[in-house]
């Protein structure tokens, strides 16, 4: 993990971080820190309508669950030796509204390095104890699906955002004009109920995060987290920042150039 430091005039240790997050399509995304490579539920090649295939170079796949539109871990082509930056917590859930009895189990994944803490939703389909909410307090960022069906809907995504309040909010598994199934809502179904949606214009989103570790703090392993005081993001020409200690939820919808969203 690369960290940048540097330290200010009151002796304080300032570091920054650096997380560069792209849409390939549908629940599919690659996370980039440092020299670190994620890629997140891939899917088979033509098995997602209007979706360009995944052809990626990852250190890791995670996959939400082994359905072709989300464990295509094969496509990926795997790096070897680089030692992975974020402790991985599992939330074991269902793609239902009735425990899997329809289509089985479902995986959340939670990331966190110290100074990023982020989730992929997977292809969430059930409503939430509130001890796995409790868990994912505190994200910088979330991968939530929207689109119904499969899943849970605009409105469940948008009760569970507001209970949980990340950062940041990403919305997947969705339709949109020529890409995705015909069975799904649209992402305006989503971001419509929101009142903090940017519509961006880029399939990457660059995230940086700020703080500060106090000097007498600075023996401590630079995997402890520190006192955060900026979430910086990027998309396309959009950008902006939260502050520390803003309860906001800014909803981001990413655009890949040959899939426009509707």
């Amino acid at each position: 993990m690369q960290k940048k430091q540097k330290i200010d005039r009151k002796g304080a240790l300032y570091m920054a971080e650096q997380l560069t997050l792209t849409w390939i399509g549908h629940s599919c995304f690659k996370l980039d820190c440092g020299d670190y490579t994620i890629v997140f539920d891939p899917y088979e090649d033509d098995y997602v309508p209007g979706c360009p295939s995944v052809r990626e170079s990852a250190d890791l796949v995670l996959c939400s669950h082994d359905h072709k539109d989300h464990g295509a871990s094969h496509l990926v082509k795997r790096i070897e030796g680089r030692e992975n930056p974020f402790q991985i917590q599992v939330i074991h859930t269902w793609h239902d509204d009735q425990k899997g009895a329809l289509r089985g189990r479902n995986q959340i994944h939670i990331l966190d390095d110290g100074m990023f803490r982020m989730a992929h939703m997977g292809d969430l389909g059930c409503k939430l104890t509130e001890e796995e909410m409790k868990q994912l307090r505190g994200l910088d960022l979330m991968l939530i699906p929207v689109g119904g069906y499969y899943t849970i809907d605009a409105k469940q995504a948008k009760a569970l955002v507001e209970q949980v309040k990340p950062r940041i909010v990403v919305p997947m598994h969705y339709r949109g004009e020529g890409f995705g199934y015909d069975v799904l809502g649209t992402v305006k179904d989503y971001t419509d109920l929101c009142e903090t949606a940017v519509y961006g214009d880029s399939e990457v989103l660059v995230l940086e995060k700020s703080g500060v570790l106090e000097s007498d703090q600075m023996s401590a392993s630079d995997q402890n987290p520190v006192s955060a005081q900026a979430l910086s993001w990027r998309t396309g020409a959009q950008s902006g920042t939260l502050r520390n200690g803003q309860e906001e939820t800014v909803v981001l919808r990413m655009t890949k150039g040959q899939l426009p969203t509707t």
